[in-house]
């Protein structure tokens, strides 16, 4: 069961947030057996040394049940979905889950504008990047990298390739990388220097995590922006600028099509299992060495 209320996910203890729906009469989303409902719970307890709630189920995969339902649902080690930041929940007027304005808005992957962008970046910080780019990072077209996400335990690890697996794309004569990734991530870079002889180029005076107007800038300027799915990609893609996204099978945001909806600039590679990576990292190393030739 995915007790969702915002943000981080952990497989943590799930019991202050059922006891806080039955306390405070709040209903809580859940994903239970791949089915999405919103139940409230009335009362928590524990069965052959296990924890469970019972609640009334209040929708159904987003349909009102026809007459009143009880369920009973397993809460022990399952995945948390909260928002411990949150001090005062009184100031919340709405929540919904990320995703959920689709069923209003885009009920169909036609309903998505064909549309170069729907961020832009401040022209002028594009302007000053490309100065700095051709002035300062190494020749050839400029291709940013970022290969992880800062939140990379759980099942989020299975998203994100072994750095080794870059090795074929940084091998891609003639290409100038640039670094996109935010984080800590001076031991890849090190490694990319180091074993692999290849120079991944930091840009100077920008704070990669937090300056995110400068990283829609900088990713604009650059001739593409190439990695996992994360925060920065993301940006890139909705500034328009030139992105390939590396997916993995299943992902929700592809909404059952080989590309992403919202970026339809964007090329997007998807391995055919989780952790084959060692085909689809080769199919971008050709598809950049075709894309930019030596």
């Amino acid at each position: 069961m995915n007790v969702s209320a915002a943000v981080t996910e952990a497989p943590v203890n799930n019991t202050p947030f059922v006891l806080e729906g039955i306390v405070r009469l709040r209903c809580l989303q859940v994903t239970y057996n791949r089915t999405r409902m919103i139940v409230a719970p009335y009362i928590l307890y524990t069965r052959n040394e296990s924890l469970y709630a019972d609640a009334h189920i209040v929708s159904r995969e987003g349909m009102l049940p026809r007459e009143p339902k009880i369920a009973t649902f397993k809460v022990d080690g399952q995945t948390v979905r909260g928002a411990p930041f949150v001090g005062d929940w009184s100031r919340i007027d709405l929540w919904a889950p990320l995703a959920s304005p689709l069923r209003r808005f885009r009920r169909s992957v036609d309903a998505f504008p064909d549309r170069p962008r729907f961020l832009t970046a401040d022209p002028g910080r594009v302007a000053y990047w490309k100065g700095v780019l051709d002035e300062q990072a190494p020749k050839g077209p400029k291709v940013g990298m970022l290969w992880k996400s800062m939140k990379t335990d759980g099942a989020r690890a299975r998203y994100f390739s072994p750095f080794a697996q870059w090795e074929a794309v940084l091998k891609t004569p003639g290409v100038s990388f640039v670094n996109l990734q935010y984080g800590d991530c001076a031991e890849e870079l090190a490694r990319a220097r180091d074993e692999l002889g290849v120079e991944i180029w930091n840009p100077p005076g920008i704070d990669l995590k937090d300056q995110l107007d400068e990283v829609a800038a900088l990713s604009c300027a650059l001739d593409l922006t190439l990695g996992f799915a994360n925060a920065t990609s993301n940006i890139a893609a909705a500034c328009g600028a030139p992105t390939w996204i590396i997916s993995v099978p299943g992902a929700w945001t592809r909404l059952g099509t080989d590309r992403m909806p919202w970026y339809p600039q964007a090329r997007i590679f998807t391995p055919e299992g989780f952790g084959e990576w060692e085909i689809i990292m080769g199919e971008v190393a050709a598809a950049l060495g075709e894309q930019f030739p030596g």
